[in-house]
């Protein structure tokens, strides 16, 4: 996967946006006779562009399967929906990072976690990461907020400035 601008400088300013981390993306989605296979093809699509699709049928099963696709527009719907607070508590605690997103929000481009459950099958979504621990790097970059990093950033430097007796760095931007 390829980088964005995170933690650029933007107007003189490092952000603390983190980068988009090295990351693989594979999906399964169990399908009826019943169900247009192209219609959940392009209901992957919706969320995880780029995605190269096969099918597999078995064992009176029949599995779409795909792999390549980038997280890029499920972190851009996180934020439309205004989501990534939900998402983050969802998807932090999962090791390997394997979720679940309902099928009929897909077809529309909404993102629904879902507990993989539903009779008629759900996208199962396995993000594979190079290094141990890098999970949570991608949990991080899916549902970064700048506002609460912010908050985040100032309540530590408070603290750590409190902590050693109130001295601390020079802030530019209170001067």
């Amino acid at each position: 996967m390829t980088e964005d601008n995170g933690g650029e400088e933007k107007a003189g300013k490092k952000t603390d946006e983190p980068v988009e981390p090295e990351y693989r993306v594979f999906i399964s989605v169990p399908y009826y006779g019943t169900e247009n296979v192209e219609k959940i093809e392009s209901a992957v699509e919706k969320i995880f562009p780029g995605t190269v699709f096969e099918k597999i049928e078995g064992f009176g099963k029949k599995i779409l399967r795909g792999e390549g696709g980038t997280l890029r527009t499920l972190r851009e719907r996180l934020r439309e929906q205004r989501i990534r607070d939900a998402a983050r508590e969802h998807l932090r605690l999962l090791r390997p990072l394997v979720f679940f997103l309902n099928k009929q929000a897909a077809y529309v481009g909404k993102v629904n976690f879902s507990d993989g459950k539903n009779p008629m099958g759900d996208i199962q979504v396995e993000v594979r990461v190079e290094k141990e621990g890098d999970e949570e790097k991608v949990v991080e970059w899916l549902t970064y907020i700048p506002e609460k990093q912010a908050a985040k950033r100032e309540r530590e430097e408070r603290e750590n400035g409190a902590a050693s007796g109130g001295g601390g760095e020079y802030d530019r931007e209170s001067a």
